[in-house]
């Protein structure tokens, strides 16, 4: 089942209380600079979530017009231009291969720069880093517990 942009959205919101959860779990009160942080990274996750939900809406209803194209162009061919609608099916075909291609690596670099950024903020600030961590293993195992 795929997860939704609500899904991430609720499952962001939980890790944010979960990380105050375990801080105060740990006896001590979160400094204000990490539980900043991770409203920041709250807001990042929502933000990012939102943005996949769009560009794939957005991806999904152009497919869904170009094979409406598609669909209207062999309609309209009589039995005649069958060779000629061929044609036409396997040019529109490779377009919308060369699309999803040409998608695949967007989403590919878009994912390598994500990566990356999360590789300088674990670096940057490798306290907050331990504490998301264990906020979402906490979250796991209360998840695996029920």
């Amino acid at each position: 089942m795929a997860a939704t942009a609500a899904d991430v959205r609720d499952a962001a919101r939980h890790l944010g209380y979960a990380v105050g959860k375990a801080a105060r779990t740990l006896g001590a009160e979160a400094p204000a600079d990490i539980v900043e942080r991770a409203h920041e990274v709250n807001e990042q996750a929502l933000n990012t979530a939102d943005h996949a939900r769009a560009s794939l809406t957005a991806n999904y209803e152009q497919i869904k017009r170009d094979l409406d194209v598609l669909r209207g162009q062999m309609l309209g061919l009589g039995a005649d231009a069958t060779e000629e609608a061929k044609l036409r099916l396997n040019d529109g075909l490779e377009t919308l291969a060369k699309r999803v291609d040409a998608l695949s690596q967007d989403a590919q670099v878009y994912g390598g720069r994500k990566i990356e950024e999360a590789e300088r903020l674990i670096q940057e600030r490798p306290f907050t880093s331990v504490l998301v961590s264990f906020g979402l293993g906490m979250l796991f195992a209360q998840f695996f517990r029920r």
